[in-house]
């Protein structure tokens, strides 16, 4: 059987990681395979976007510039470049709560969530830029049962 790349279109040798032709990684990206999967509803950021992993009163453990990926089954936070990295996995089944946030030029939402018999909480917050992003992904999420 021929295969293809899915970029360019040239013929490609099954075995290979990459086309020759045009570069292309031809490796399976799982997080793309997930949203293929399920429904992508709604995506925003790199720019201007922060994920905290604790309460911001110092963004020490913040992951900056993430796009943000809602799904029908997930809440998804991945690196800016090239969409491989997964740094949130949040399936919305386990939201508990949402409650808005404001600090320093960011406004946002923290999660509280629930993983096994463990609460826990995240934030995602954008800059003036993404106030308007955030303020749909909470509206979506409402429409879809969870409410802040």
């Amino acid at each position: 059987m021929t295969e293809f790349c899915p970029n360019c279109g040239k013929k490609v040798v099954s075995e290979s990681m990459y086309c020759l032709s045009c570069g292309k990684s031809l490796q399976i990206n799982p997080l793309e395979e997930n949203i293929q999967a399920e429904k992508e509803i709604f995506k925003f950021g790199p720019k201007g976007t922060m994920l905290c992993l604790s309460r911001p009163s110092t963004f020490s453990k913040a992951r900056v510039n993430m796009s943000i990926i809602l799904t029908n089954k997930r809440i998804y936070a991945v690196n800016k470049f090239l969409r491989t990295k997964i740094y949130l996995e949040l399936p919305i089944d386990s939201i508990l709560s949402m409650e808005p946030i404001s600090y320093s030029r960011f406004k946002g939402i923290f999660f509280h969530y629930k993983v096994g018999s463990e609460n826990k909480e995240i934030g995602i917050m954008g800059d003036k830029n993404n106030y308007g992003n955030v303020a749909h992904l909470v509206d979506l999420l409402t429409k879809m049962g969870k409410s802040p």
